[in-house]
């Protein structure tokens, strides 16, 4: 029980789930015994007690169960799609975003631009295609995991298209893919039915690529960093480099 909401191994969600049935056979052989030896005041009682132990044993082994089925559904992605990266909303007007995100602490916040200039291979939906992005990363975990905020600025973006389509709002999320070279990757997704719907090299070869389904009607993101790779001073930073410089 001190391992309780699901952190436990496949085979302590297995022994439970067992337990609880085990539990459950006992009380009712106990059941039977009684009932045919105790009064009917008694009897009420002893029925009461049996549908308690029966339901606690149920919810014991259903609790087991789930934890099992997390685990495995985890397992699974973390075998096809790696670690998460990061979570990503578009938006209109990004100083707006990001001081609306700082008031529940996220941040600080740094903030890059994407275009022709630092950006190579730029492609959209399958074709060359020159375009221009500001984007912006907060820590929110100390493994790396970041929140993204994305304001197309320039050039057709799938990003202009989700703004144009639905409004501002989450736009896609972002996982390591086992740290596959990029190339894997791509062949990997589209394997699956996912097509390349934006990509290129930012600042040398950080490589990134978002790919969506018409079955999944949603988008994922890959980045491939270089193995020297270290975050350049950003255009600037938000609240302010100060408040950066507190936290660290």
């Amino acid at each position: 029980m001190l391992r309780w909401r699901g952190r436990i191994n496949v085979w302590e969600s297995l022994y439970i789930f067992s337990a609880s049935l085990g539990v459950g056979m006992l009380n009712s052989s106990q059941f039977i015994g009684l009932a045919a030896t105790i009064e009917k005041p008694q009897l009420a009682t002893a029925v009461s007690l049996f549908y308690l132990s029966q339901q606690i044993g149920l919810m014991i082994g259903a609790s087991g169960s789930a934890a099992l089925l997390r685990k495995t559904f985890r397992d699974a992605l973390v075998e096809n799609l790696g670690d998460l990266a990061d979570g990503n909303q578009v938006t209109q007007d990004y100083k707006r975003t990001l001081a609306g995100l700082s008031t529940l602490g996220i941040g600080p916040w740094r903030v890059y631009t994407c275009d022709p200039s630092n950006t190579r291979n730029q492609t959209y939906r399958g074709q060359f295609s020159d375009f221009t992005l500001r984007f912006c990363y907060a820590d929110i975990t100390p493994n790396g995991i970041v929140y993204e905020v994305i304001q197309p600025v320039a050039g057709p973006s799938i990003f202009q298209e989700f703004l144009e389509q639905h409004g501002e709002g989450i736009h896609h999320i972002a996982y390591d893919c086992n740290n596959l070279p990029m190339e894997e990757r791509v062949q990997e997704f589209k394997k699956r039915g996912f097509e390349l719907a934006q990509g290129g090299s930012w600042m040398g070869d950080n490589h990134f690529g978002f790919f969506e389904s018409e079955e999944t009607r949603t988008c994922f993101e890959t980045i491939e960093f270089a193995g020297d790779w270290q975050y350049p001073e950003p255009d600037e930073w938000f609240p302010s480099k100060a408040a950066a410089t507190s936290q660290s």
